[in-house]
């Protein structure tokens, strides 16, 4: 179906003044999609939702637009316009009251990332003003974690890797296993040297209820201690700022919790699909 084409109108990104010292410095230009009959409206403070989940991050100021058009009418058009420019758009409808009224106002945010900048997000928030018009506001942040410590590797002379899973829910609280096999320690090896730092601290998010501790022994003798936290897709490798990474599932399959003995109830393949759905 044809729409009204879109304007791109960009937006200068600066870092936060309490920025991480290693952070990439400078200013970017981010392009937003506005509608060709949107006009600059004082901004709608109440459209500004949520906070950074990152301490690497640089922001626009929020920016508001009214288009005369309904709410429905404008998100098609921002989900047509955002798909032919290859953009991914996920929305979210809801309500909140109104201060002044006491009314329920229905409102719908658009979490948009372009698909040639995947640090960058765009925060589209839609409100209704009217039966005919609509006030739009951006906010725009981009991610600039600068790049993991290629001292945090793990060398490809690793022999083995002791298990240790904690599940504070489950039937047994601690399950050991070891990995011996030379393709899965390859595999678990080069799957985690591909881990990139994480974008935010891992107490942003939900309770940790189970994990799992890794030893890595080398030919050389040498150890290295890596946690793995499904609950935040976060690995921790001593010594070094967190990583980011679904490695959950490829452990449980590497080196198998086990059931029965184990203390896990129904059969593996069960207990893996569920594990994968949980946290994927």
């Amino acid at each position: 179906m044809k729409h009204e084409p879109v304007e791109w109108r960009p937006l200068t990104l600066r870092p936060a003044l309490d920025a991480p010292a290693d952070m990439p410095p400078g200013e970017i230009t981010v392009a937003v999609p506005v509608h060709p009959r949107a006009r600059p409206v004082e901004l709608d403070t109440r459209q500004v939702f949520g906070f950074s989940p990152s301490f690497y991050v640089k922001v626009a100021d929020p920016v508001s637009y009214e288009v005369a058009l309904g709410m429905d009418s404008l998100r098609e058009w921002f989900e047509a316009s955002l798909a032919d420019a290859s953009y991914r758009c996920d929305p979210i409808i809801g309500h909140s009251g109104d201060g002044r009224t006491g009314e329920s106002v229905e409102w719908t945010v658009l979490y948009v990332r372009p698909s040639t900048t995947p640090d960058v997000a765009i925060q589209v928030t839609l409100r209704p003003r009217d039966a005919g018009s609509t006030i739009v506001t951006y906010r725009v942040e981009q991610y600039p974690v600068p790049p993991r410590d290629a001292a945090s590797l793990l060398p490809l002379t690793v022999q083995r890797v002791d298990v240790e899973y904690t599940f504070m829910n489950g039937p047994e609280r601690t399950i050991r296993r070891v990995v011996v096999d030379s393709s899965a320690v390859c595999t678990l090896v080069e799957v985690l040297n591909t881990c990139p730092r994480a974008i935010r601290p891992a107490s942003f998010g939900r309770f940790m209820d189970r994990w799992a501790n890794l030893q890595f022994t080398t030919v050389e003798d040498t150890e290295i201690r890596v946690c793995v936290d499904p609950a935040h897709d976060v690995i921790r490798i001593n010594g070094f700022p967190e990583l980011s990474g679904r490695v959950w599932a490829l452990l449980l399959e590497l080196a198998p919790p086990g059931t029965g003995a184990g203390g896990l109830p129904g059969d593996q393949d069960r207990f893996r699909l569920h594990e994968q759905e949980r946290f994927r």
